[in-house]
């Protein structure tokens, strides 16, 4: 077992609650993003006036939706990553 590996075992918990923290923020504001900005009403909206709209309208929505999901996990990751890196770093001096 080496040095970095017992500090990553230390700071686990916290980073890993840090990371959920971040990653529930970064989700809750994609998912509000689209109607705060008024996307989704716009879309409705145009979507009785013009039909092909749909054609734009469905992966827009899918990206809205499965959007958030992957950022979250993305900034999750990214995090936990970054901070295995940094701990590893601080343990070999540098």
């Amino acid at each position: 077992m080496t040095f970095a590996h017992i500090r990553w075992s230390a700071y686990r918990a916290g980073v890993i609650i840090l990371a959920s923290i971040i990653s529930i923020t970064v989700f809750g504001i994609l998912i509000t993003a689209p109607s705060k900005l008024g996307l989704h009403s716009y879309i409705v909206h145009d979507i009785s006036e013009t039909p092909w709209l749909v054609v734009i309208a469905l992966p827009l929505s899918l990206l809205f939706l499965f959007g958030p999901f992957y950022a979250a996990a993305w900034a999750f990751r990214r995090i936990l990553a970054l901070a295995a890196r940094l701990l590893k770093k601080n343990a070999n001096g540098g």
